[in-house]
């Protein structure tokens, strides 16, 4: 999973300020050209040393890290295969754009050029602040080396309208996160921004789209837990993770899985280890998200990644099933699946679920967001979507019918279920008094 950064002055420090996303051995850091990369690293496979990095590419002049995971390899190694990518600089937005997994890459070359790649749905965020030159995994580890810039009044409006903003914008003027499926070239003074994969352009339509479910999802469930350490689930008792458990348990493998309290323990198969914590305070909670943005489930959110601290490194959850399957109530009013998928997902999900899990050092893996997955959910008719209707046909006989037929229970706060608007001014108010109102940088 890991944490990256590249800069043209010394990343050290950032890498520092964000070692709890690594496993406790040294950060590592190198020069190319005026360009400094950074990795801290939480090893999953290949957990000795010759797999840390940066990774150098004297051939291409080039080096390169790398957060994520990438799956059917077929045998070669994460970096190795990268390496073969770095090594033809020209075609490795096509290169990336074929591998099934997530990640976010960074290069740096001897001509001082950073180049970074987001995944198809940015799972593994990466943020920009142009004027400083960095790219990062996180923004606030970036005030390690440089003051926090004024507040960007544009997104926090955005928030308390509308819960998230899509448009790239972050809490911080002159910071942005990057748009999924994109790649970001960076020079001293000057950058740009290009998509180099729309995967919602990718839809296939099957003849038999049940069956291709099954053989798609089978296959990404059995990957992600392609690990050399061991690798848990979180289970619910809802459909999607449910889904998730039988068909591993179809497959003969077993699984260590754990569940918050959230009144479905009576879907819950027996073994399941119930994990419980203190909540965490309002306060604590942004500073976590480094955003005060929440639809709702922030706080058990963190709440759950603490209670796991230290029981795992790598989970398996059901994300992604809701926005792709037409999880949501909406679904039924109107095909929601491209704002779900391509907005509310990269934008608010996926960053909130890297920053909470890797703030407890955690690895989260979801079968749901394979490439395969995501290209057959888009080309299914709205029809077949609606309240999951698709995904229930798929569970049938594989899943008990009591958890396929029940209602859906969304994961909220009651704050934000009694007053939204209100709750989403009590987080601005926190993050604005949270933040230092004598260290602020010019963008």
């Amino acid at each position: 999973m890991c944490g990256i950064v590249a800069g043209f002055s010394d990343v050290s420090g950032i890498l520092s300020a964000m070692r709890y996303r690594g496993d406790g051995r040294p950060s590592r850091t190198l020069e190319r050209g005026g360009a400094h990369l950074g990795h801290v690293r939480l090893a999953i496979r290949s957990l000795g040393p010759e797999s840390d990095q940066p990774v150098d590419v004297p051939e291409a002049r080039t080096s390169f890290g790398f957060v994520g995971e990438l799956f059917g390899l077929g045998g070669v190694s994460e970096l190795g295969f990268l390496t073969s990518g770095v090594l033809n600089p020209e075609t490795l937005s096509d290169f990336l754009r074929a591998i099934d997994g997530f990640f976010a890459v960074v290069t740096v070359s001897d001509t001082g050029t950073i180049r970074a790649f987001t995944d198809h749905l940015g799972i593994k965020p990466l943020y920009y602040w142009p004027s400083k030159g960095l790219v990062c995994s996180e923004i606030a580890p970036m005030f390690a080396a440089f003051p926090e810039p004024k507040l960007n009044n544009r997104h926090l409006a955005a928030l308390v309208r509308f819960g998230f903003d899509y448009s790239g914008e972050t809490p911080w003027e002159g910071i942005y996160q990057m748009p999924p499926g994109s790649e970001l070239l960076m020079t001293r003074g000057s950058h740009r921004v290009r998509k180099y994969w729309d995967i919602a352009s990718e839809a296939v339509q099957y003849s038999n789209s049940v069956l291709a479910f099954k053989r798609r999802f089978n296959d990404a469930v059995l990957t992600r837990c392609d690990s050399d350490l061991p690798v848990s689930m979180l289970l619910s008792g809802g459909l999607d993770s449910s889904l998730i458990y039988y068909t591993l348990k179809n497959q003969g493998r077993h699984i260590s899985a754990h569940s918050y309290p959230n009144g479905e323990s009576e879907f819950l198969p027996p073994g399941v280890e119930m994990v419980e914590a203190n909540p965490p305070s309002l306060c604590e909670a942004v500073a976590v998200m480094q955003t005060p943005m929440d639809l709702g489930s922030l706080v058990p959110q963190v709440q759950l990644a603490q209670a796991l601290e230290g029981k795992t490194r790598v989970v398996i959850t059901g994300d992604g099933a809701d926005e792709l399957f037409g999880g949501y109530t909406r679904s039924r009013t109107y095909d929601s699946q491209y704002a779900d998928t391509f907005l509310e997902l990269p934008y608010y999900h996926l960053p909130r679920l890297d920053r909470v899990l890797m703030r407890s050092t955690i690895e989260l893996r979801s079968p749901f967001l394979a490439p395969a997955i995501v290209r057959l959910a888009l080309g299914l008719p709205r029809e077949m979507r609606i309240d999951k209707a698709f995904l229930k046909l798929c569970a049938k006989g594989t899943v008990p019918d009591e958890i396929i037929d029940r209602p859906k229970h969304p994961l909220k706060t009651q704050a934000v279920i009694t007053g939204k608007e209100t709750y989403r001014e009590q987080l601005i108010t926190i993050f604005r008094d949270s933040r230092p109102r004598h260290r602020v940088a010019s963008v």
